[in-house]
């Protein structure tokens, strides 16, 4: 009833939720972990994918090439990146919906108090390399994302609005689109989990009491799609 709106919420539920997600980004991309995450993360990527739509593997050096032109050259992003980018390809990640973005965590307001002073220098040091970890970690997340969206589209428009699986999709939702790319795009963010589609439950979990929950919901329900729809296949099923 309430799509889209915020939920209120109380002083202590707000307390709450802002030392859960400043944990959370510590937890995820600090220089101590952010290597780590990142290797457990592209590992559980590369296992949905190869479970799911193999053949989107084939489309991760395109989708690298282009996501680096557009986050580290500046360059205009390609018309199937917009499409993409459009429908939430950067937002749907693990990590900007666990952290948020890192601008708005306000982390660096000391920089703003130390400037024209000697300590602005180590600071702004800082900064950057928060920032720079942050662009990888969404870079290297993005890529596997982009990759399946292209591999869907690519399949979608050679058989008549049909893919050639619906990796961890509802086979129904997915036919129920009446645009092609929002099809692809559905198909290729349940794939490789759609965090930004948490229910309202799994929502307050992961703000405050159980902090990275959405994984845990994300990946039962993936899961379970992958043996729904392997079961549904006549290929697999005889």
């Amino acid at each position: 009833d309430r799509w889209g709106v915020r939920r209120e919420e109380n002083a202590i539920e707000k307390v709450a939720r802002n030392i859960t997600n400043r944990w959370k980004v510590w937890q995820l991309i600090s220089p101590r972990r952010v290597v780590k995450y990142n290797v457990r993360n592209v590992s559980g990527d590369a296992e949905a994918l190869f479970i799911g739509n193999p053949s989107a593997f084939k489309k991760a050096p395109q989708a690298a090439k282009e996501l680096a032109a557009v986050i580290y050259q500046d360059k205009a992003m390609t018309p199937e990146m917009r499409e993409w980018f459009e429908r939430g390809g950067m937002q749907s990640n693990l990590t900007t919906q666990e952290a948020g973005d890192i601008n708005q965590l306000r982390m660096f307001i000391h920089l703003e108090r130390a400037k024209g002073s000697i300590k602005e220098l180590p600071l702004k040091a800082f900064q950057k390399a928060w920032e720079h970890a942050r662009l990888a970690t969404d870079y290297r997340e993005a890529i596997l994302r982009y990759a399946a969206y292209l591999d869907y589209k690519e399949q979608i428009y050679n058989n008549n609005g049909r893919p050639d699986n619906f990796g961890a999709s509802i086979p129904e939702e997915v036919m129920g689109l009446r645009d092609w790319n929002d099809r692809a795009f559905k198909l290729s963010n349940d794939l490789l989990g759609a965090y930004d589609d948490v229910s309202v439950v799994g929502q307050y979990l992961r703000e405050h009491i159980a902090p990275f929950w959405s994984w845990h919901e994300i990946n039962t329900k993936r899961y379970i799609q992958f043996m729904k729809n392997a079961a549904r296949d006549t290929d697999n099923a005889t």
